[in-house]
């Protein structure tokens, strides 16, 4: 399973502000917003302005506020009981894990040593909230478009995880998440 920022759009699921979650471009509005700056959806920049006016420790609360989950959808719930191999994500949520604390999250800082066929992991590429803090800020949360994640993924030892489990897997399922990545899509047609 491959999971974007649509997956956590389902109605009923919420924020512990009981608000919805947030679209990249929208979190970068809402940034702004805060800043009284014009609306961009460039979040990187919308980070950036907003730790210049505010600070990095305003930042992290501000994101621990929107992306930790405290009611999830009864579709949630199904999705994160059936037996994946393991699931990727470019969200920051702990939707999965929430609903699912036999999930694992990882993110693609982490020893790839925690890999273990066991259990399914839930794979952040773009960092994981509950793992946010000042000292992760830097090295394991992403605040820029997707074509860097990607390739910060892409020399990571988790491609190749990810790669045996499309080899190996019957499907491959993408919710949320829109193909227009073509480092993802290079990945996926590589290899008839």
């Amino acid at each position: 399973l491959f999971t974007g920022a649509d997956f956590s759009k389902e109605k009923n699921t919420k924020n512990i502000l009981n608000e919805e979650f947030l679209r990249g471009g929208d979190l970068a509005k809402k940034l702004l917003k805060e800043c009284n700056e014009e609306d961009d959806e460039d979040l990187l920049y919308a980070s950036e302005i907003y730790m210049e006016k505010k600070s990095k420790l305003e930042l992290i609360n501000f994101l621990n506020t929107h992306f930790k989950c405290k009611e999830i959808s009864e579709l949630h719930n199904q999705y994160s009981q059936l037996p994946w191999k393991n699931i990727y994500t470019t969200n920051y949520d702990n939707i999965l894990e929430k609903s699912n604390p036999n999930l694992r999250p990882l993110t693609i800082n982490s020893n790839i040593k925690m890999h273990t066929y066991k259990n399914s992991f839930v794979l952040h590429i773009n960092g994981y909230i509950e793992n946010l803090n000042e000292d992760s800020f830097d090295n394991d949360f992403k605040l820029t478009d997707t074509s860097y994640l990607i390739d910060e993924f892409n020399n990571s030892e988790w491609k190749e995880i990810f790669i045996n489990d499309i080899k190996t897997s019957d499907y491959l399922i993408f919710i949320g998440y829109s193909l227009n990545d073509f480092d993802i899509a290079k990945i996926l047609f590589q290899d008839p």
